[in-house]
């Protein structure tokens, strides 16, 4: 018993203790500046064919750039909220690599390629 007190008020407990503590803080840091990073906001812009850029005039913190956030955000500045809005570049894989990229806080802008066509569906 004797021997066990005397573990824990020797140097390798205190040298366990100090590491765990810092360990601990680290980690903790670390959860600060993810969330600090998620709740960034992001600018979202419809990119035209010619390099023109529109922005969309409502932004998403960057936890929320999801694929079905971001079409609610476009069925919400629809000219006609009846139908659904018809995006071809919303549908190819450069498009979810973008939002990934945006969720791992690798980029902070969105792009949407956009013709002239399709960007009269919306209020911009």
């Amino acid at each position: 018993m004797n021997e066990f007190i005397k573990w824990f008020s020797g140097d390798i407990w205190a040298f366990a203790d100090a590491l765990i503590t810092i360990i601990t803080v680290l980690g903790v840091s670390y959860g600060l500046y993810k969330n600090y990073l998620q709740s960034k906001k992001v600018d979202i812009f419809f990119k035209l064919e010619d390099g023109e850029l529109k922005k969309i005039p409502i932004t998403l913190t960057r936890k929320n750039v999801t694929r079905s956030e971001i079409s609610g955000l476009l069925g919400m500045i629809q000219k006609d909220s009846t139908l659904r809005h018809n995006i071809h570049s919303i549908t190819e894989n450069t498009y979810f690599n973008n939002i990934y990229d945006i969720q791992n806080a690798k980029k902070s802008t969105l792009y949407i390629d956009v013709t002239p066509k399709e960007l009269d569906q919306f209020i911009i």
